[in-house]
């Protein structure tokens, strides 16, 4: 058997799988298909960013809302000002490398009702921004498995309630679906219509974001959100991925797979971008919360930056490590990790966390990848699948 007969062995076979344990059959929607077991409601917004955002505010109106009253309102009643000025370097870098994020705020706002400040303010995580509270379980995993699918997957330190799924269509960009936090324009993970994937976590906790913020790359960072955004709209494969890092001012880390067989983990600071790609690490690499690749931990040294690294990071990191001797390079096997307390390390909250996966099949096979989602605690993850675009590029240059 060769591998394309093998690949399409293996999908009929996953098809029945997913059969028998009960999904509905998919419905296909101008190349999306959508689940509806164990899954986040799917929305489809196209156009222009404006009009993808007053989609956005539309159709999410309410979560929009409820999301503003949970994470913004109490922080910043009262001083909108000062919230804007803390978060005006931010703006800055963000309206230099992606001015339409902002266009797309702004219909998000028109959607909903919401003021445009304010769903700015969510966009930028205000909450985080004020307490420079730790990241405390973002994971991210990519693996090669075994059938020759780059799987790329994360566990998320955010509550479900505020997320949805969303499948955007730009005018001017490859179709990609996301797990979106709803009322803002950044997302942790994706995928694209051209077999490209990520997962992204945070790479600090409190007191190293503040160190690396004000003393490393001082404040005019790209938003890790926004950056995920533009990977997901701009590049075909990794090595697109890695020269648009290697351009932004940014603090983040990322796993990044694409269906031409690359997989790598990436941190990122500043100008400073560190790479572990999958064929020198067993097939299997990922990021936990604290910087711990040579090259960044060398940047931070010159700096006389020391990094606070929270326990429970180095635990996941050090469990994941491990795991790179045995664990089976298989979609069930990164779906157990995923799933598996240890990576997240914090079972007394794991009820209330997001996972997921994204798939990015080797380029002989029609549907180029499959994203799931689901929380932690739910036992089967949801499927949506979308078709190759093998159209020309329409990534911005």
């Amino acid at each position: 058997m060769n591998r394309r007969q093998f690949i399409k062995t293996a999908g009929a076979g996953a098809a029945a799988l997913l059969a028998r344990r009960g999904w509905a059959t998919p419905l296909k929607e101008n190349g999306s298909m959508s689940a509806t077991r164990n899954a986040w409601p799917i929305l489809t917004c196209r156009g222009s960013h404006y009009e993808i955002g007053r989609q956005h505010g539309e159709q999410l109106h309410d979560r929009v809302r409820a999301n503003v009253a949970a994470y913004v309102t109490p922080h910043t009643a009262g001083r909108e000002d000062w919230a804007d000025r803390l978060l005006a370097p931010g703006y800055e870098a963000d309206e230099a490398f992606a001015p339409w994020i902002f266009d797309e705020l702004r219909g998000i706002a028109d959607g909903s009702g919401v003021p445009y400040r304010t769903i700015r303010h969510m966009h930028y995580r205000i909450w985080n921004a004020l307490d420079f509270a730790p990241a405390t379980q973002c994971t991210t995993i990519g693996m090669v498995a075994e059938d020759g699918r780059i799987l790329v997957g994360g566990t998320c330190d955010d509550p479900t309630e505020p997320y949805h799924m969303i499948r955007y269509v730009p005018d001017d960009a490859p179709a990609y679906v996301t797990i979106t936090w709803a009322g803002a324009g950044w997302c942790h993970n994706g995928t694209n219509a051209q077999g490209f994937s990520l997962a992204s976590a945070g790479l600090v906790g409190a007191g190293f974001f503040r160190a690396a913020w004000q003393n490393y790359v001082g404040q005019a960072v790209v938003h890790a959100g926004t950056l995920t955004r533009a990977l997901l709209e701009r590049c075909h494969d990794v090595p697109d991925a890695l020269a648009l890092l290697k351009r932004a001012e940014s603090l983040n880390n990322f796993v990044l797979g694409d269906a031409r067989g690359n997989l790598a983990a990436v941190q990122c600071m500043g100008s400073v971008t560190a790479v572990q790609h999958a064929e020198d690490y067993q097939g299997l690499v990922f990021t936990t919360n604290h910087a711990f690749m040579p090259e960044i931990l060398a940047a931070l040294k010159e700096r006389n930056v020391t990094p606070e690294i929270y326990d429970h990071s180095q635990t996941r990191l050090d469990t994941l490590v491990k795991a790179r001797e045995s664990w089976p390079r298989t979609e069930e096997g990164m779906k157990s990790l995923l799933r598996w307390r240890k990576p997240s390390a914090y079972d007394g909250i794991n009820n209330e966390r997001t996972a997921w996966a994204t798939y990015a099949y080797p380029e002989e096979k029609p549907a180029v990848f499959h994203l799931a989602g689901r929380p932690v605690h739910e036992n089967e993850f949801a499927a949506y699948e979308v078709e190759r675009d093998y159209g020309p590029s329409r990534t911005r240059p």
